[in-house]
């Protein structure tokens, strides 16, 4: 598999969706769309005044049309967030509690 291409959307191999991670925090990319769960921390850097990402609410993002992620689409696509909400939510197979927290 070509994985630069793949990334690059030059092919048609590859996922449909992927969880992304950074800084220990994870989000869904499927398609354009980009789905970041909330999280309980702080929304801005005060310090520096730069938004952090997250959020109290499920924020869902069409990367493709909006890149810099300012146009808020979990409340106009409500039917496309429950299906990614749903996708990003472990099965029920996965046992989270043996999972150690890496923090």
């Amino acid at each position: 598999m070509d994985m630069p291409n793949v990334f690059l959307g030059k092919s048609e191999d590859g996922r449909k969706s992927l969880v992304m991670e950074a800084t220990t925090r994870t989000a869904l990319r499927s398609g354009e769309y980009v789905m970041i769960p909330p999280y309980k921390c702080p929304v801005v850097n005060n310090d520096v005044n730069i938004e952090l990402g997250n959020g109290t609410d499920f924020q869902l993002f069409n990367v493709k049309n909006n890149p810099g992620q300012t146009n808020y689409l979990a409340h106009r696509e409500p039917e496309l967030l429950q299906k990614l909400i749903k996708e990003f939510e472990p099965s029920e197979e996965l046992n989270m509690e043996s999972i150690s927290n890496l923090s």
